[in-house]
Parts: structure tokens; C-alpha cells; sequence
């Protein structure tokens, strides 16, 4: 409960200290925010649910974990948008640093608010990657220390368990595709780049991008054979 409410702290000071002002004062369009904080809102609602929950059940002494992630699992499926959108997001940060003067005299200032405790944005924005996976670990522990039994909570812990681990499998898939889709149009990029008008190919009619699912599959030096010698 203690490690939510931390968690929980965090996300609140994204929102309050770097999101909102930025909103307010108009430094990055409506786009940009939604790029670069995608899906927090709800996030942060979720969590502020999901923790007075748990707190007032162990202050009544009422806390079955189990039960209350169950509860809350689906929620945590609002992961999905946040996590796919993320390497985006974490691009645009890095090209408004570089672009944006205004945008990032508001960062260094505001990092050094007694609320923000130093953390930079990208501090912040990192903080949903892992907490699911640590959601799976303490439900693994709990289960290993829960005896079977009638009267025990070991079912609904475990019902817990394997919906946490459902949606973060989910959510790992959306990441690892996110990121390949990346790096394949980045691929694209440097290969179109790379061609030589030399070719018997006029290049300038060759579109790598005709075929949004064209990808590189392998680089390297080609030997080819002619009539005297092997050459690259």
C-alpha cells in the first residue's frame, strides 16, 4: 500500500507540475500533449481509486489484495494505449528539448520545484513500464506465502495472478510491435537514403513505401560472381 502511494505521488506530479502548466500557458499544441501524455489522465484516475481503496480496507482491517486487483484488473488494460504510445512520446520529448526553447527552459525550471523532488520528465513518464510487471511479482509472493485451504484467499490470488499476468503479456506485445514498427521505418529511411544512382534502377521511382508491410530482413556485403573474380 505504501509502495501505491508512492507510486501514486508520482503520477500526480507529472500531471500537476508538468502537464497542466504546460496546457495552461500554451507551450505545445493540443497534439503534442496528447503525444506526450497519452492516456495518463486515466491512468491517474484509475490509481486514485485503485489506492483509497486499498488504504481504507487496511485501516479496517478488510484488505484481501487478491479480491481488490481483481476488481481493479480491467482497469489496468488503459495501460495498453499508454505503453504502445510511449516510444512516440519519448521521441517528441527528445525533439522538443532540442527545438523547443521555451519548452525546455519550462522543464529545467520546473525539475527544480521542491514538488517534483528533482525527478525530470522523463523520470516520470518511465514509471508505468514497470508497474505492472512489479504488480505480478508481489501476487507471485503472496501466492507463495498463502496456504490452500477453504477458507484461504489462495484462489482469488491466484485468479488475480493469472489476469495481471493476461494484461501484462497484452501490454508487452503492444511495446515489443511499437518499437519493431519503429525501427522498420527507420530502416526504410536509411535504405532509401542509401541508394546509389549509379544503379541500373532509376531510383527516383522506387518507393520503399509503397508497401507498408515491407521490411528489411538482412544487411550485409554481397559477393557477387563474375567471370574473372568474386567481388563485394
Amino acid at each position: 500500500v505504501s509502495s501505491e502511494a508512492e507510486y501514486l505521488d508520482r503520477l500526480n506530479i507529472l500531471w500537476t507540475c508538468y502537464a497542466l502548466p504546460l496546457k495552461e500557458k500554451n507551450i505545445v499544441t493540443a497534439e503534442d500533449l496528447n503525444t506526450l501524455f497519452h492516456q495518463w489522465e486515466a491512468i491517474l484516475s484509475t490509481h486514485q481509486a485503485f489506492y483509497a481503496e486499498l488504504s481504507t480496507k487496511l485501516k479496517d482491517h478488510t484488505l484481501n489484495i487478491g479480491a481488490t486487483f481483481l476488481k481493479f484488473s480491467h482497469y489496468f488494460t488503459q495501460y495498453k494505449a499508454y505503453l504502445t504510445n510511449y516510444s512516440d512520446s519519448r521521441d517528441k520529448i527528445s525533439e522538443m528539448m532540442t527545438k523547443n526553447q521555451q519548452f525546455r527552459e519550462f522543464c529545467n525550471i520546473t525539475r527544480e520545484d521542491a514538488r517534483c523532488k528533482g525527478l525530470k520528465v522523463m523520470d516520470l513518464m518511465i514509471e508505468p513500464i514497470a508497474r505492472l510487471p512489479r504488480y505480478k511479482l508481489l501476487l507471485e509472493r503472496l501466492l507463495k506465502n498463502t496456504p490452500e485451504g477453504d477458507d484461504s484467499e489462495y484462489d482469488v490470488i491466484t485468479s488475480a495472478l493469472n489476469k495481471v499476468k493476461e494484461i501484462a503479456m497484452e501490454n508487452n506485445e503492444s511495446v515489443s510491435e511499437s518499437e519493431a514498427i519503429r525501427k522498420n521505418q527507420s530502416d526504410m529511411i536509411e535504405l532509401t537514403m542509401s541508394l546509389s544512382w549509379g544503379s541500373h534502377v532509376d531510383v527516383s521511382t522506387l518507393d520503399l513505401f509503397e508497401d507498408p508491410n515491407r521490411s528489411l530482413k538482412m544487411s550485409g556485403i554481397l559477393l557477387r560472381q563474375t567471370r574473372r573474380a568474386v567481388r563485394e
